[in-house]
């Protein structure tokens, strides 16, 4: 007599590890884009006070509405 197809403890194990894959992974996103944006937003500060525009302007805020996200772990 043959057992049932799949072992429900070996699926149970495999989809907890492929959650922790992919906590590890929006983690390691939300480093590497904390990495990106605040040497961007003090480059765009810097281009906004010798060059003020509009665009420049909304861009920056832009940039700190990016990053006061991730600070607050709202993404």
């Amino acid at each position: 007599m043959r057992g049932p197809l799949f072992n429900r403890y070996r699926l149970k194990m495999k989809m907890d590890q492929l959650k922790y894959q992919c906590r590890y992974w929006g983690y390691r996103a939300k480093e590497g884009a904390r990495q990106i944006f605040i040497p961007l937003a003090i480059f765009q500060l810097v281009r906004t006070i010798f060059f003020p525009t509009p665009f420049d302007v909304f861009l920056l805020v832009l940039i700190f509405l990016v990053i006061v996200i991730f600070l607050l772990d709202w993404m």
